[in-house]
């Protein structure tokens, strides 16, 4: 039993670390021509290419439930009477069909232009959260090095390798939250400030911490049953 179980161990081990080698090696090549597009587009003058994005909503309502007047104020049919919830001042309604109507909302006078400098900012930053994630895959893949060869996965080697790819996993959520908001600064035109880090990446540092803790009591008790055999 405990020799079936011990190579299950090293069969997962060996197949996370040929997955983990592959993905770190497509993030490299991945980091590499990113790295060269950045250095051409540097080369070339940045107002070469702009991109103007106007802002546009268009609201699809059904006129069943709700009433579109021709000044475009919407209101909900509630108990045989019109409730108003909002007017749209100038804005565009077309009839598409007996009961739906389309209300456009703004006129595209906001408008974000972009241009290669602001491409190069974007690539430079995926390079930055690809070396991150480079360093935290190969904690990883040191991980299941560890599970590949170890007689059994509670041992302090496997803690220690366990903890340190808990810590790698920090600067990697840190680096893509700054992406997110860096990248939604660059599309906004303006400053963004909010929290991006995404509750799946936070849950999925503290599970990692959470065996690295469950594993080393698991270490200790191999050990007392060592020490009492």
């Amino acid at each position: 039993m405990k020799e079936t179980m011990k190579k299950k161990v090293n069969v997962f081990g060996k197949i996370g670390k040929v997955a983990s080698t592959i993905i770190i090696d497509l993030m490299i090549v991945g980091a590499v021509l990113l790295l060269i597009c950045s250095i051409l587009f540097a080369a070339v003058p940045h107002d070469s290419v702009k991109i103007d994005v106007s802002s546009n909503t268009q609201v699809r309502v059904n006129t069943d439930y709700v009433g579109v007047n021709d000044n475009s104020q919407i209101s909900v049919k509630l108990g045989g009477s019109d409730v108003v919830i909002g007017t749209f001042g100038d804005s565009e309604v077309k009839t598409i069909s007996e009961n739906e109507k389309i209300v456009s909302v703004g006129d595209g006078t906001k408008t974000n232009h972009f241009d290669l400098l602001d491409g190069i900012k974007v690539m430079v930053l995926i390079i930055i959260k690809f070396v991150a994630d480079i360093v935290a895959l190969c904690f990883f893949r040191n991980l299941m090095k560890g599970f590949m060869v170890c007689e059994t996965p509670f041992c302090d080697d496997i803690v220690e390798k366990m903890r340190k790819f808990a810590i790698a996993l920090i600067p990697t959520a840190i680096v893509s939250a700054i992406m997110s908001s860096a990248v939604a600064s660059l599309t906004n035109g303006l400053l963004s400030v909010g929290s991006s880090f995404g509750m799946t990446t936070v849950f999925f540092i503290v599970t990692v911490f959470i065996f690295t803790v469950i594993f080393k009591y698991g270490t200790e008790l191999q050990k007392e049953n060592d020490e009492t055999v």
